[in-house]
């Protein structure tokens, strides 16, 4: 059976955010040279949520220009929303989140669509593919590489047991994984609507559902870290220790839903990754100059006991 080409084989979401001034750059290497693509290969997918009204303006006049390029507009500024929406217009085979103030490797985009596609057109169908990442201090002139190459099987599709073979330095985020697209809705992935980072919970909650891997050990995503920036600083983190206290509570009802017989290596990654993110969580609140910080990490734990005994 000849392979449907009918549909983009990748979307890439780019949800708006209130850290303006980056769409270009971003856009940017999405076009650029070393990214070209033959046919419909790549769809884009700009979600307008109208706090940018300047980037807003940007990619819509992009949009006017650049095959593959949509702008969707939804009504209320929420993050994971944002992702969902994305999702739910999204014609691509698999689907990718970019953050506005991030961009992309130009040839590694090309790579991983060129694989994607090649898997595709033989009728391998992955449910997760990764990759790394490059994280850029430019205040500091140091540029850092997130990389799984001695984890991860690499070049070859691979499941769980073969996974993880040393324990894992770092949790396999948000702009390191590729998703199937229909595997979002196969796991029900449902994100907070007033919790704005929800990256955590997009990055682990489908990886339950996921059982054909693949590890491309090329980085994709590029995030430069910007001092000034409100999501970069400890004062922002330690504001909005509410916000991940709740966080915690969607991920560990999450957990309670995920599916039974995980494979052990699976397991134990999720797991430990919920530990760390919740070690994080409450080691900002005890840096806080909240009176009531004991209480609420007290509140946490029995909220936890009294509605997720095995997660406790």
């Amino acid at each position: 059976m000849q392979p449907d080409r009918s549909c983009p084989i990748l979307t890439i979401a780019v949800p708006l955010s209130i850290q303006q001034g980056h769409i270009a750059r971003c856009l940017d290497s999405l076009e650029h040279p070393n990214a070209t693509f033959q046919g419909c290969d790549l769809e884009i997918l700009v979600i307008d949520d109208g706090s940018a009204a300047d980037d807003s303006a940007i990619a819509r006049e992009r949009a006017l220009r650049l095959e593959g390029l949509r702008v969707v507009s939804k009504p209320d500024p929420v993050h994971g929303s944002s992702i969902e929406c994305a999702a739910e217009a999204a014609s691509g085979i698999y689907f990718y989140v970019l953050e506005s103030y991030d961009e992309v490797v130009p040839s590694s985009l090309r790579k991983v669509v060129a694989l994607l596609r090649w898997l595709d057109d033989r009728g391998v169908t992955l449910d997760a593919l990764i990759l790394d990442r490059i994280v850029r201090d430019d205040s500091r002139r140091q540029v850092f590489t997130r990389s799984f190459r001695r984890i991860l099987p690499a070049g070859r599709t691979f499941g769980w047991t073969e996974a993880l073979r040393d324990p894992l330095p770092t949790s396999i985020q948000k702009p390191s994984i590729v998703f199937r697209r229909d595997l979002l809705s196969e796991c029900h992935l449902h994100l907070p609507a007033r919790i704005f980072h929800v990256g955590s919970l997009y990055a682990l909650l489908p990886l339950a559902w996921a059982r054909r891997l693949y590890h491309l050990p090329v980085p994709l995503n590029i995030h430069r870290i910007d001092r000034d920036a409100p999501s970069d600083s400890l004062h922002e983190v330690l504001d909005n220790t509410e916000e991940g206290l709740r966080l915690i509570r969607y991920m560990v009802a999450a957990f309670a839903l995920f599916p039974k017989g995980l494979p052990k290596r699976l397991a134990a990654y999720l797991e430990d990754s919920m530990s760390v993110h919740i070690s994080a969580t409450l080691a900002s609140l005890s840096l806080s100059s909240r009176d009531d910080r004991e209480r609420k990490k007290t509140d946490l734990f029995q909220w936890i006991r009294r509605n997720y005994p095995e997660a406790y």
